[in-house]
């Protein structure tokens, strides 16, 4: 990805309206579907990435159709290039010295967070856990030393409380490493 990469979501409380939603961004401006699935409970993610103007003018015309039915809604500008492998959960991670873990009350929020611990200290994201089973949260794992994991969770926890989404969070050092298998 590029500097000019940026990434927009709507989380949806309508499964329908959320669809419909979707066809008005992809309509709306040249930006590609990166996600576009129902989430618990019941709710419906749209994720959009491209070039800054085009994400804005996609959510925008999300947001009109969306109305009512829009949960939550975000533009990162200049994504960390790391956030795209997370949310499919395929980073490959060699070693984990110290394991970072956030959660949030939204995906939406989840990814905000995720952008912000990545940007603040040398830390791999592992995944962003979306919202399905897990009652519509969003959970950001993510490692490196456990100096970095410390600042990066707090920069997170920041950023997540200033959103209102803030669960909890946990630095785990040295994880065992049947934890780590079970997730990844």
């Amino acid at each position: 990805m590029n500097q000019e990469t940026s990434i927009g979501a709507i989380e949806f409380n309508s499964i329908a309206m959320g669809i419909l939603s979707t066809d008005y961004m992809l309509k709306a401006a040249d930006v590609k579907n990166y996600i576009s699935k129902t989430i618990c409970p019941g709710k419906y993610i749209t994720i959009i990435s491209g070039k800054i103007p085009d994400v804005e003018a996609g959510i925008e015309a999300g947001k009109k159709v969306g109305g009512r039915y829009i949960v939550d809604e975000f533009i990162i500008r200049r994504v960390h290039e790391e956030v795209f492998p997370a949310l499919f959960g395929v980073t490959e991670i060699e070693e984990i010295e110290a394991l970072g873990i956030l959660e949030t009350y939204s995906v939406s929020s989840a990814i905000i967070s995720a952008d912000k611990i990545l940007k603040t200290a040398g830390v791999k994201l592992l995944e962003i856990k979306m919202a399905s089973g897990i009652g519509g949260k969003g959970v950001v794992i993510f490692t490196g030393s456990v100096s970095d994991v410390e600042s990066s969770l707090k920069a997170g926890i920041e950023k997540a409380s200033f959103l209102g989404e803030y669960v909890a969070d946990v630095i785990i050092p040295r994880p065992h490493p049947e934890l780590i298998k079970s997730l990844i």
